[in-house]
């Protein structure tokens, strides 16, 4: 089973070097960077480096990290791989068995997803090994902040799929859904989303450290820190938007649909006073 990486990238320049250095080592059958029109070198560095297996890099208009997830898988179906390892251009692949890989899925028919063990920087806790579903019908990283320790590979309880920052998943598996990614989000909940609908169609996910990733959280968008600039900003609305569309579109449980309303409601109202509270200050 043929094994390619896809990337989406946006002014990603001060991240995706150390990336790329990550994979060199790895036996890749492609690589797929999709850049959703960056404004720093990012680019530039991709087209510069040189791997031990094909790169393509597709330049589009920014329609958002599901378009570009789209676009970067269907390149990679085109080119007749298999499996897709998809990874954040803010991630570094510390180890990766791409042999083991192809075995567990070559000898599991109805696992579509793997969820890879991801690390905060320095390798003491957990970033991610995959995601929860919160009781407000929002999603949360599996075991963020715990210690490490070794997992193996195995179903962990709760988890329903990968975090988009990285993870691994059959071609036909994403071939058995619309989109795959649903692309009316922008950014943020697209990972979950497509990890209920394919729980729906009967696919299995598992964790492994089968691939370790460090993750180095170079996104924006968190309610917890005050917000600097228009990007923190505007991503900030973006996660509102998605949340409430998740809680509208996505295969919930009926009980966290309807806790979510007022806990999307009471965010919606935190965002707005935080925004409010910058634009004062910077008057």
């Amino acid at each position: 089973m043929t094994i390619g990486c896809a990337v989406v990238t946006y002014n990603s320049a001060s991240h995706v070097s150390s990336l790329l250095d990550s994979l060199s080592e790895l036996q890749l059958e492609a690589l797929v960077v999709v850049d959703n029109a960056s404004r720093d070198r990012t680019v530039e560095i991709v087209r510069a480096s040189t791997l031990p297996f094909g790169i393509t890099v597709l330049e589009r208009p920014n329609r958002g990290y599901a378009a570009g997830a789209n676009s970067a898988i269907d390149e990679l179906r085109r080119q007749g791989v298999r499996l897709v390892l998809l990874l954040n251009p803010d991630a570094v692949v510390l180890s990766a068995d791409l042999a083991a890989l192809e075995l567990l899925f070559g000898g599991s028919p109805s696992l579509g997803s793997l969820c890879p063990v991801m690390i905060t920087p320095g390798g003491k806790t957990f970033d991610s090994v995959g995601l929860r579903l919160t009781p407000w019908g929002s999603v949360a990283d599996a075991q963020q902040g715990q210690p490490y320790r070794p997992i193996g590979t195995r179903v962990l309880r709760g988890v329903v799929g990968p975090c988009g920052g990285g993870a691994v998943y059959r071609v036909a598996a994403l071939e058995s859904v619309p989109g795959p990614f649903d692309e009316r989000f922008f950014l943020y909940y697209e990972d979950a989303d497509l990890a209920l609908r394919l729980k729906r169609r009967g696919w299995q996910t598992v964790t492994s450290d089968l691939v370790t990733v460090e993750h180095r959280r170079g996104g924006l968008g968190s309610l917890a820190a005050t917000p600097a600039g228009a990007g923190e900003a505007a991503a900030l609305a973006h996660r509102q938007a998605s949340y409430e569309l998740f809680l509208r579109n996505s295969p919930l449980p009926l009980g966290r649909r309807l806790l979510g309303q007022p806990a999307a409601r009471a965010r919606r109202i935190a965002i707005r006073s935080r925004l409010s509270e910058q634009a004062r200050a910077a008057a």
